[in-house]
């Protein structure tokens, strides 16, 4: 402890050191913006295309490593959408939704490619890095003029080291958090810490979906704008299988994540109060949530019956196994498929039921996971 004025007599040593509120950097401004779960998708494309189209470098945060790979990739391949005017498609130009370099960081890239995505993101004038927390801490990128936290974290430290990329040595910074009506008392709780949000409007985000010199249109025409991109991303997810495996990983990701916050914000993220139909749409998904969880199964259980299979003609046996080797593996055992310890806390274990065996699966998506 120090102390330059000599005037402390260490009475109250212990709640000097135990601070539970924050001082932000004066250069820093936060927002949020309420977003319903389905809409988040054009929330987000519309705050993208905002930066870009401003050359503004910037980080967005998400909350697993599928996320991140699965929104890098719809966003790689998204063009700009026009308002229905009955012009004909053709004659629209074919405009790219983001027009800036998009990166990725995570903890599943070998460093070497982190090394190149941090070296090219620094020696750019403007991009966006899609990551994960592994960029929160550590990592000094120059210059970065917003950070978005599309999946708030679950701690308030969390949230400050994330934050805390921009507004760097007495520059200014802006930081943006989405949060869902559900989540708004995480906006409470953090002013309750002495860190301060205004609320942005979502209308006002919209605006940057706009294509080059429109005309300005009322707030219902542009949610309608919001929902033709949502529609063009339905349709790369559709039309491309290796987006769609992304979306569906992405998809369980997010609940799991959703249901391992801590005790202090359990109350705020809630996993009981996901509509899991609509956390589907935010990943670009039509598929039910009970088909989801179905496919999801399936997919496992091929890639695990495949591993043992290549084991076996290695003539080993697979040490990953919760079973001897010489035990079949039935499609329906998602038990075995998923791994017991990767639901255990989380909120996915199913429940028993009378005169049937334990089964360990996703929770009853058919219903919204009521």
């Amino acid at each position: 402890f120090v102390d330059p004025t000599g005037e402390f007599d260490g009475a109250d040593l212990a709640g000097a050191l135990a601070r539970d509120k924050f001082d932000m950097p004066a250069g820093l401004r936060q927002w949020y913006v309420v977003v319903e779960m389905k809409e988040r998708l054009g929330a987000l494309s519309a705050f993208l295309r905002e930066r870009a189209l401003a050359g503004e470098r910037a980080i967005v945060f998400f909350s697993s490593i599928d996320a991140v790979e699965f929104h890098h990739a719809l966003f790689m391949r998204a063009q700009l959408q026009y308002l229905y005017d009955g012009a004909p498609r053709s004659d629209r130009p074919s405009l790219p939704l983001v027009p800036a370099p998009l990166y990725k960081l995570h903890g599943d890239l070998s460093q070497v490619e982190r090394s190149a995505v941090y070296d090219k993101f620094r020696a750019s004038s403007s991009g966006i890095i899609f990551c994960t927390d592994v960029a929160a801490r550590g990592i000094d990128l120059p210059n970065v003029q917003w950070i978005a936290q599309y999946d708030p974290p679950g701690e308030v430290p969390d949230y400050i080291h994330r934050v805390g990329r921009t507004a760097r040595i007495g520059h200014a910074g802006n930081a943006l958090l989405f949060v869902l009506p559900s989540e708004t008392a995480y906006v409470e709780l953090l002013a309750q810490k002495r860190v301060v949000l205004r609320r942005k409007e979502l209308p006002r985000l919209y605006r940057a979906l706009l294509p080059p010199g429109a005309p300005p249109v009322p707030p219902k025409r542009l949610a309608e704008l919001a929902h033709f991109h949502q529609i063009h991303f339905e349709h790369i997810v559709l039309d491309r299988p290796e987006v769609a495996e992304l979306a569906r990983k992405g998809f369980v990701s997010y609940v799991r994540a959703y249901a391992t916050h801590t005790r202090d914000t359990a109350a705020i993220f809630a996993l009981k109060k996901l509509h899991l139909g609509h956390v589907a749409k935010s990943f670009a998904l039509r598929e039910a949530p009970s088909v989801l969880k179905q496919n999801l199964t399936a997919d496992a259980f091929a890639a695990r019956k495949m591993k043992q299979e290549k084991k076996h003609q290695r003539g080993g046996t697979d040490s990953s196994s919760s079973s001897s080797s010489s035990e079949p593996i039935k499609a329906g055992d998602t038990r075995r498929v998923f791994g017991k310890k990767e639901f255990e806390g989380k909120g996915l274990l199913g429940k028993k039921t009378k005169n049937k065996k334990k089964s360990f699966s996703l929770p009853d998506l058919s219903s919204g996971g009521k």
